[in-house]
Order: C-alpha cells, then sequence, then structure tokens
C-alpha cells in the first residue's frame, strides 16, 4: 500500500519536485548580475507540460523579477497554458528604475500582463532601488482587479502616491498587510497657503499589519491618509525611521501623536526600528501610553528612554543593545560606568516589576550581522552584570533568546 498519501502536503512537494526536476528546463544567466533570472519561453513551454501540477506550483510559487529585460518574456511565460494561477507572490526587484515616462514606464505594461495572468495572487512586492512617487496606471489596474491580494508593500526606494494609495485599499477590501514608504506629514511648508480639504477617510475594514516607513521625501504625505482611516482590525504596527523623516521635528512628531491618539489603543504589537539615515521615534513613552492593549514592543535601546510600565506585554525585542555592551567592555573609567548604566537602566525597567506578563526577551542585534561573534574576554563588572541578570531572568520564568528564538546564555 502506497505511504504517500500519509505524508504531510509540504513533504510530497519536495518529493514531486526532485523526481521531476529534469524535464524542467529554465534558464538561470549571471550576465547582468548575480541572481538574475531569465526565461526562455518556447524551451519551458515546450518541457512544462509533463511535469505534475504539484511540482509547477512548487517552482512558481514565489516569483522574483530582477531583470528589466526578463519582464516581456516572462509575461509571455507565465500566460501559456493557465501558469500563472500558481503564482502566489510577486516580487519586483529591479536594480534600477524602469525607464521612460512616470505614468507608463517602460515594462508596466509587461508588468500588467504577468499581474493579470496570476488570478490567485496574494502577495505584490516592489523593491525597486529608485523610483518616482507613483504607480503606473497599467500595473494600477491590475493591482486593483485583484480580490485574491490580502499583501502589498514598497520595501525599496520607490513609493507609491497618496492617491495611489487610496485607489488600492478601497479596490481590495480583504488587503490584511500593507508596507509604506515616503510617509511625511511634514511637506507643508508654506504656511500661508490655505489649508487642503479634509478628504474623506478610507476604509481599510481588514488591515491587520501597518508597516510605515517615514523618510524626508517631498510630497509624499501618505501617513495624513492612515491617520484619519477607518482601521478597525489594525493590532500590528512597524515604525522605520521616524524621527527627523522631513526634517520639521515638531510637525512629525505631533503627527505621530496625533497617529497613536486615534490608532494607538487596538495595537498589540508595536516595532519601531531605526535606519541607515534617520533615528527612531520621538517621546516613543508618550506613544507607548496610548497603546493599552500592547502584547509585544520592539524597540532600539541606543535611540531611546526606558520604557514606561505596561502590565499586559509578554515579549519585548531589544536592539542596539550590543554597542552599550562594547563601550562598557572596550572603555575604561567613566565612559564604560555610564554606557553600563545606560543599558541597566532598560533592562531593570523590563524585570523589576513594571512588566508583570513578561516572558520573553528577544536581543535582536544578531539580525544586522547574521549572528552573534564568539564570545570575547570581557571585564569582570561586565560579566558579573550579565550574570546577574540572566540568574534575574531565570528566577522570573523569562527567557532570553535572540532573533532566531534560540536561548542565549549570558
Amino acid at each position: 500500500m502506497s505511504v504517500a498519501p500519509r505524508l504531510p502536503e509540504e513533504i510530497l512537494r519536495h518529493v514531486f519536485y526532485f523526481a521531476t526536476l529534469t524535464p524542467f528546463r529554465v534558464h538561470k544567466l549571471r550576465t547582468r548580475g548575480p541572481g538574475t533570472w531569465t526565461f526562455n519561453p518556447p524551451t519551458a513551454q515546450r518541457n512544462f507540460t509533463p511535469v505534475p501540477l504539484i511540482s509547477q506550483e512548487y517552482l512558481l510559487e514565489n516569483i522574483t523579477l530582477k531583470s528589466v529585460e526578463s519582464v516581456d518574456s516572462f509575461a509571455d511565460f507565465i500566460s501559456h497554458e493557465r501558469l500563472g494561477r500558481w503564482v502566489r507572490t510577486l516580487k519586483i526587484a529591479f536594480a534600477t528604475q524602469w525607464t521612460s515616462s512616470a505614468v507608463r514606464p517602460a515594462h508596466a505594461t509587461g508588468v500588467a500582463r504577468i499581474i493579470a495572468s496570476c488570478p490567485r495572487l496574494i502577495t505584490y512586492e516592489v523593491a525597486l532601488l529608485s523610483g518616482a512617487g507613483g504607480v503606473s496606471s497599467d500595473v494600477l489596474a491590475a493591482l486593483t482587479a485583484h480580490e485574491s491580494l490580502r499583501s502589498i508593500g514598497w520595501t525599496g526606494e520607490a513609493y507609491p502616491s497618496t492617491a495611489d494609495v487610496r485607489t488600492l485599499v478601497e479596490a481590495l477590501p480583504n488587503l490584511d498587510t500593507l508596507h509604506l514608504r515616503g510617509c511625511n506629514p511634514g511637506t507643508r511648508t508654506d504656511r500661508s497657503l490655505p489649508a487642503p480639504p479634509t478628504p474623506v477617510p478610507a476604509n481599510m475594514p481588514s488591515l491587520k499589519s501597518l508597516t510605515l516607513r517615514l523618510a524626508e521625501i517631498r510630497g509624499a504625505d501618505t501617513l495624513p491618509l492612515l491617520t484619519t482611516a477607518n482601521l478597525p482590525s489594525l493590532t500590528h504596527l512597524t515604525l522605520i525611521g521616524t524621527f527627523h523623516f522631513g526634517g520639521n521635528v515638531a510637525m512629525n512628531t505631533a503627527a505621530l501623536r496625533q497617529f497613536f491618539e486615534i490608532h494607538g489603543s487596538q495595537f498589540e504589537s508595536l516595532d519601531i526600528r531605526d535606519d541607515e539615515r534617520f533615528a527612531p521615534a520621538g517621546p516613543l513613552v508618550e506613544f507607548l501610553e496610548k497603546c493599552t492593549k500592547l502584547k509585544e514592543i520592539v524597540y532600539p535601546v541606543s535611540w531611546t528612554a526606558p520604557l514606561c510600565p505596561m502590565d499586559k506585554v509578554e515579549t519585548v525585542g531589544l536592539r542596539t543593545v550590543a554597542p552599550d555592551l562594547l563601550a562598557a567592555s572596550l572603555e575604561g573609567g567613566q565612559a564604560g560606568r555610564v554606557a553600563l548604566e545606560y543599558l541597566d537602566a532598560h533592562l531593570e525597567m523590563l524585570i523589576g516589576g513594571s512588566f508583570p506578563k513578561l516572558r520573553t526577551i528577544r536581543f535582536l542585534d544578531d539580525e544586522m550581522v547574521g549572528g552573534y561573534s564568539p564570545p570575547q574576554p570581557i571585564p569582570p563588572q561586565v560579566e558579573n552584570y550579565l550574570t546577574t541578570f540572566s540568574q534575574r531572568c531565570s528566577k522570573l520564568n523569562i527567557k532570553t533568546v535572540d532573533s532566531r528564538g534560540t536561548p542565549i546564555s549570558f
């Protein structure tokens, strides 16, 4: 009797994939840089038919386009015999921005054809390294026709206009994940101009997870749209580079304050991140006071004051802990003591009774370097501090882990 029906679906996918790998020939070329994919439609179409459907699904489930030149040929390929029905994730990651006009850039028609050929598309991501503030009308029309879409994101340097975002969210009521960059409320610098008319609030009934990368981009004013939007399901928020974006700190802080006053009471998870150009959010503690249901918070220690007491938080993630530990280890005298005292103020807030439900502390510096370096000799004061901290966590049943969830023993 066959044992195949007893195997998990993921195992079966791998079995069929490796068993039928030879007849399927897709050419991976490196003529335009590492990881560049191009397709030979006639060859691919001629050899794809014998491949079992489960292998087609495995091969085509996640697609990343890294070459502008491959767009049209892949559009032809994916439309052959309805192969696009297997695609769940489509990522646009060209090394350079499309050429031609911003309204109808070259190859936008090809991208729109690909989207239209993927009726079960769930995730669409734009990771272009540069780009103007707008989405091609062809691509926008193709996206708004996909009720299957659940996640849309701009994770590179390109960014959408406010009108594009409104069009997408109003056409896709089932959208639950949105990643935006270029959200800048401080764009109006001329106070002599009359205030713009108040727009009708956007309705995003299913949106659960929102990532905002606020940056110094003039004319990108998506945050006001989101501040006034109806977001009844929003529980997860990630803010990236959110302090000096746009240059007008007072205006930006006021805009974030309003955003938290309206939506903060819904958040269960909050992730505050800095990036290579922008420091993170300003008065974090003030914002946290609005988040009365928060169960998880991640924040950069080196940029913020210690947190306020929070009686529902179960998990805290810490970034930029390593610089303070290094300073305490490498600097002698007063400088080393100050660095350790700064870190201690943050950790003491977590395990000193202000977080009664805390069960996990995540140290996330290894996200940036791919893992912690081998242990190095450290001064006795730092070693004693970490040993005491670890013992206190153990007595309180608080786990200390890295970004992968691996336990850390100090």
